[in-house]
């Protein structure tokens, strides 16, 4: 019982992973090689390994912001860390 417990938690070390390092999202694969996908926020692995983020300005609580300007609009984006492009 215990080996199985020591098996599933040792598997998942080897999982695939995205994290938030400073307003850059950070891929990692299951052999622990990291990928930078640039800035963004929000990250979450989604199918065939690609990871779905928002790019664009972080706003905090109470902060203003106006969806009438283009540049300020935040878009979600679809990085594949393969081919390390949205």
């Amino acid at each position: 019982m215990i080996w199985l417990a020591l098996l599933l938690f040792a598997s998942s070390l080897w999982a695939q992973r995205v994290v938030e390092r400073g307003n850059h999202v950070i891929y990692a694969d299951s052999s622990g090689r990291e990928t930078d996908a640039g800035i963004g926020f929000s990250p979450v692995l989604i199918r065939d390994g690609k990871v779905a983020l928002l790019r664009g300005r972080k706003f905090g609580y109470g902060d203003d912001f106006n969806c009438a300007h283009r540049e300020t609009k935040n878009r979600v984006a679809v990085f594949d860390p393969r081919t390390r492009s949205d």
